[in-house]
C-alpha cells in the first residue's frame, strides 16, 4: 500500500472502504470493556456544512479514534436535527416558497425533501473525513423513533407538572411568525432616537415621558413614577391622557422606574419590553395589543393600523409634531433583543405557549453543572452565568410546521388536556386518532388537536435518550445512560448543554453525560465567525478535501487548543501534507529494511541508542495520554510530532543506518537491534498518529505491521504502552548526549555551508562533562548520522551541561576554490 509517492486521492478512498467491509468502527454492544459513548451533535440541517464544522466534528472524531485504541467499546453514532425552523427556512430558500402560503401537508414534504439531500452531502463529507462512526445507529431527529423519544419525553414532563400550558406575553419574532426562547435571542446595537413627548393631565398641567417607541402609544395602559422621585407626591393617582389616542391612564408608583432615565416618569405599554410585561402582571393592568403577530399595528392604531412598527413610528412622530406634543428628540444608542435566526427585533405578544419550569430550579441547576466536567474548565463557567441570568421558563411551543407536534388534545368546553397513550406514539398526524373519552372536569367530547410543534431545541435536548433508546422496545443497539461525552461549540452552551442537562435532570435525576469537550471556533480573516447565514467561510470543505485531502485537512482541524476560537490558516493544510508524506517515505525507507526482520523473534540486545528511542517513545505516549484524556488534541499532536519529525526522523533512523546497511554476518546481531528499535519506534508512532492522520497511518500499518500483529486495522490496535524501560534514565542521558553532538555537527555544516551529505574526514569537539563521559557509549551512530570518520569530543569543564561547541572539521575532499 506504499507504493510511490504518498496521494491521497488514490490512498483515502481504499482505505475507507478497507474499514467499511471490515465493520472496525463498528459499535459492538456485546463485546467486554468499558462504552465510551460520545453524545455527537446533530447538525442542523440549514444549508451546507461549512468549514467550522469540519473543525469542531473532527476534534470529537479524533478523541473516539483514541478511545477504541485503549479498548474502550466506543459509541459514535451520527444523527441530523432536521426538524424547526432552520429546515423550514432552508426549504423556503431552495424553493422560493414560503410555508403559510402553501398547504401544510405540501410544505412539510418539502421540508422532507430538502431535508433528505442535506443530510446525504453530511454524510458524504463525514465519510470522505474518514469519521470512524458507526453509521447504522445514524438518526435524524425528525425520524419516528426520534419523534416518538420527544414525545415520550414531553408526556413525562407534563405528568411531572414540569411543563405547562400558559396564555400571557411571550417573545415573539414577526418574520417568521412563532414564538421564540430566551436563548435564542441575541443582543444588537441600534441607533435610534429618543423622543419627549407630551402627556396632559386631566386635571390641568401635564408631564413628560421619553420613548424610543412612539408607535406603541395606543397601547399605553399606564405611567408610572419612582416614589423618591421629586414629583411622585402631586402626581400619584392623577390621570394622564394619551396624546392622540385621548383614553386615560393613571399614574402610579414603582421602583422599577428609574428617576434617573429620561425624565424618569415612564409609560407603561402592552408591551415594549420586559419591563411593560412585569408592570402588567404586577399591577394587574389591562391588555391593550397594538401588534398583530405579522408585525402590522392592529386597528386599536388608528390611522396606523396595517403599517409595520418602523413605518408607523415615523407616522405618529409626524402627527405629534404637528399637535406639538413631540418636545424633542435625542439620538441615542440602543441594545435590542433581536431573534438569532432572522436579525429581527422581539415583540412581545399575548399568545398562549407551553412552557418547561426552570425559574423554579436555577439553583439545582447550577449544582447539576458543577456534576459535569467541563474541558476547558471555564466553559462551566459560562454555563452557570447563563443560568444565573435566566429570566424566563423555557418556552418549548412554535407556531411552525415542520416539527415535533404536541401529542395532545383540548377539551373544547373547558381546555383540559388529553394525552395521547404510549401506544398512539409517534403521534404525526392529529387526524389519525380519534379522543373518544369524555372529558374528566366537564364532561365535553369535543377534542380540538394541540396546532404547534416543538421547539427543535426540545428534541435535539433529548440526543442521550434517543441514542439510548429511551422507552423503545429492547434491542442490541443502544447506549447505557449517561453517556460519557457531549462534543459541542461555545455558543450553545446555553442551549444544547443547557436543555439537555435541563431534561436529563426532569426525567432521571442525573446528569446526561459525564464530560463536556467544548470547541471554539473557525474564524474568517479579520476574526470573524464562520456562520452559515454569514456565507463568510474562506474555502468550502469539499473543496478543502480535494485540493489537500483528509488527513492534511484533520491535521488543520486538529492544530487549535481545544475550547480558543481559531483564524483560518492554510499554513497548518500544507504542514499536514508534509507530515503524511514524511510518514509515507520514512515507512517505505523502513520497508526496505524490515523485510527480513521478525518481530516474534528472540529480542536482540540493544545498542544505546535503540534503548534511547523506546524511551523517548514511552515519554511521548505518556505525554499525548495525558493530553487526550483532557481532550487536548492540540498538544497532543504536538508531542507525537516532535518525536516523529526530532527523534525518530532527524535522529534515530540518521544513526542507525549504518547498522541497517550492514548485512555481513558480523553486523548481523547489530543490524537485528536497529531493526527491531526501527520497528518498535515506527509501529509506536504509527499507532500515534492514528487518531490524527488515519488514512495514511493505516496505509503504513497495513504494509509493515497486519501480517506481525494479526489485527485487521490499525483502528483496532492497543493504543501504545508507556511502560518505561529498564535503565530508562542511562538510556535518556546517552540519547542527549548524542544528540548534542550531532546538532553541534549539523549546526556548523549550516554555517560553513556545507552539505550535510558531504562526508567530514575528521571533527574535534569540546563538550561539557556530562556529554563527554557517554560519548564514546554513542560515538558509532553520532559518526554515521554525522558522516564524519574521525570524530573527537574532549571534555570542557567551562561549558554548561548539555553544551557542545565543535572547534574545527576537515572534509573528506577539499571544497573547490
Amino acid at each position: 500500500m506504499l507504493e510511490g509517492k504518498y496521494d491521497p486521492k488514490t490512498v483515502e478512498p481504499r482505505i475507507q472502504e478497507l474499514w467499511e467491509s471490515k465493520g472496525v468502527h463498528r459499535f459492538d454492544p456485546d463485546a467486554e470493556g468499558e462504552v465510551f459513548s460520545i453524545d455527537t451533535p446533530p447538525p442542523t440541517v440549514s444549508g451546507s456544512l461549512h468549514i467550522g464544522h469540519v473543525f469542531s466534528y473532527t476534534q470529537a472524531e479524533c478523541i473516539a479514534r483514541f478511545e477504541r485504541m485503549r479498548g474502550r467499546n466506543v459509541f459514535y453514532p451520527f444523527g441530523f436535527d432536521d426538524n424547526g425552523l432552520p429546515t423550514e427556512r432552508l426549504a423556503e430558500r431552495e424553493h422560493e416558497v414560503l410555508g403559510r402560503e402553501l398547504p401544510r401537508d405540501k410544505f412539510v414534504e418539502l421540508c422532507r425533501e430538502t431535508s433528505d439531500k442535506y443530510k446525504q452531502e453530511f454524510e458524504q463529507l463525514w465519510r470522505g473525513l474518514g469519521f470512524s462512526a458507526d453509521w447504522s445507529l445514524c438518526y435524524s431527529t425528525i425520524d419516528e423513533r426520534s419523534v416518538r423519544v420527544s414525545q415520550r419525553a414531553f408526556l413525562d414532563l407534563l405528568a411531572k407538572g414540569h411543563a405547562y400550558m400558559m396564555s400571557g406575553p411571550t417573545m415573539w419574532d414577526t418574520e417568521t411568525q412563532t414564538a421564540v426562547a430566551q436563548a435564542e435571542l441575541e443582543s444588537k446595537d441600534q441607533t435610534t432616537f429618543m423622543n419627549d413627548v407630551r402627556f396632559d393631565l386631566a386635571d390641568g398641567g401635564h408631564v413628560v415621558i421619553a420613548t424610543t417607541r412612539p408607535e406603541l402609544l395606543c397601547a399605553c395602559v399606564a405611567m408610572f413614577i419612582h416614589p423618591d422621585h421629586p414629583r411622585a407626591g402631586e402626581l400619584l393617582g392623577k390621570k394622564a391622557i394619551v396624546p392622540l389616542y385621548g383614553h386615560e391612564v393613571e399614574i402610579r408608583a414603582d421602583e422599577m422606574a428609574d428617576p434617573e432615565k429620561g425624565t424618569g416618569i415612564v409609560m407603561c405599554c402592552t408591551f415594549g419590553d420586559k419591563t411593560d410585561v412585569e408592570w402588567y402582571r404586577k399591577h394587574e393592568l389591562e391588555l391593550r395589543q397594538a401588534i398583530g403577530r405579522d408585525g402590522r399595528l392592529l386597528e386599536i392604531a388608528g390611522p396606523e393600523a396595517g403599517l409595520f412598527a418602523k413605518q408607523a413610528r415615523r407616522k405618529i412622530l409626524e402627527r405629534l409634531e404637528e399637535a406639538g406634543l413631540l418636545l424633542g428628540k435625542e439620538q441615542v444608542e440602543n441594545v435590542v433583543n433581536v431573534f438569532g435566526r432572522t436579525g429581527r427585533e422581539i415583540e412581545f405578544l399575548p399568545t398562549r405557549q407551553w412552557f418547561v419550569r426552570i425559574l423554579d430550579k436555577k439553583d439545582k441547576l447550577v449544582e447539576l453543572g458543577e456534576q459535569v466536567r467541563w474541558f476547558p474548565a471555564h466553559m462551566g463557567k459560562r454555563y452557570k452565568n447563563w443560568v444565573e441570568g435566566l429570566e424566563w421558563d423555557w418556552g418549548i411551543s412554535r407556531q411552525r410546521f415542520f416539527g415535533v407536534p404536541f401529542p395532545v388534545w383540548h377539551c373544547d368546553g373547558c381546555g383540559h388536556v388529553y394525552s395521547a397513550p404510549e401506544d398512539w406514539l409517534p403521534v404525526l398526524d392529529h387526524a389519525n386518532h380519534e379522543v373518544t373519552h369524555a372529558c374528566p372536569d366537564c364532561g365535553g367530547t369535543a377534542w380540538t388537536p394541540d396546532p404547534d410543534v416543538m421547539d427543535t431545541w426540545a428534541t435535539s435536548s433529548e440526543t442521550p435518550q434517543i441514542n439510548a433508546r429511551w422507552g423503545e422496545a429492547e434491542g442490541p443497539r443502544r447506549c447505557p445512560l449517561p453517556m460519557t461525552m457531549r462534543p459541542q461549540a461555545h455558543d450553545i452552551i446555553r442551549t444544547w448543554a443547557f436543555y439537555t442537562i435541563v431534561k436529563s435532570w426532569l426525567h432521571f435525576g442525573e446528569v446526561p453525560w459525564r464530560d463536556a469537550m467544548v470547541s471554539g471556533h473557525v474564524q474568517a480573516p479579520g476574526r470573524q465567525k464562520i456562520s452559515k447565514s454569514k456565507g463568510n467561510a474562506p474555502t468550502d470543505p469539499r473543496d478543502m478535501l480535494t485540493a489537500h485531502g483528509a488527513d492534511p485537512t484533520r491535521y488543520w482541524a486538529l492544530s487549535a487548543t481545544l475550547g480558543n476560537d481559531y483564524v483560518y490558516n492554510e499554513d497548518d493544510l500544507k504542514q499536514g501534507r508534509r507530515l503524511c508524506v514524511k510518514l509515507w517515505n520514512a515507512s517505505k525507507f523502513a520497508m526496505r529494511h524490515l523485510e527480513s526482520y521478525d518481530p516474534k523473534g528472540a529480542p536482540p540486545a540493544p545498542h544505546p541508542m535503540d534503548s534511547w528511542i523506546r524511551t523517548r517513545l514511552a515519554d511521548t505516549v505518556r505525554l499525548a495520554t495525558d493530553n487526550l484524556e483532557r481532550y487536548e488534541f492540540g498538544i497532543a499532536k504536538g508531542d507525537i510530532e516532535r518525536f516523529f519529525w526530532n527523534d525518530l526522523c532527524d535522529n534515530y533512523l540518521e544513526m542507525i543506518k549504518d547498522r541497517l546497511y550492514d548485512e555481513s554476518p558480523e553486523g548481523a546481531e547489530a543490524r537485528r537491534a536497529a531493526q527491531a528499535g526501527l520497528y518498535d519506534a515506527l509501529y509506536g508512532v504509527v499507532r500515534l498518529l492514528t487518531p490524527f492522520v488515519p488514512h495514511v497511518a493505516e496505509s503504513v500499518y497495513q504494509t509493515l505491521f497486519a501480517a506481525a500483529e494479526g489485527v485487521d486495522s490499525v483502528a483496532q490496535t492497543p493504543w501504545p504502552d508507556a511502560t518505561t524501560i529498564d535503565e530508562a534514565e542511562t538510556a535518556e542521558q546517552d540519547g542527549a548526549a548524542a544528540v548534542s553532538v550531532l546538532t553541534a555537527i549539523r549546526r556548523w555544516r549550516s554555517e560553513q555551508k556545507i552539505s550535510p551529505g558531504k562526508k567530514l574526514a575528521s571533527a574535534r569537539l569540546r563538550a561539557s562533562a556530562d556529554v563527554a563521559g557517554r560519548f564514546e557509549r554513542v560515538a558509532p551512530a553520532v559518526r554515521a548520522a554525522g558522516r564524519v570518520a574521525d570524530l573527537t569530543v574532549e571534555t570542557d569543564e567551562s561549558l554548561p551541561a548539555g553544551e557542545v561547541a565543535l572547534e574545527d572539521a576537515e572534509l573528506d575532499e577539499p571544497v573547490a576554490s
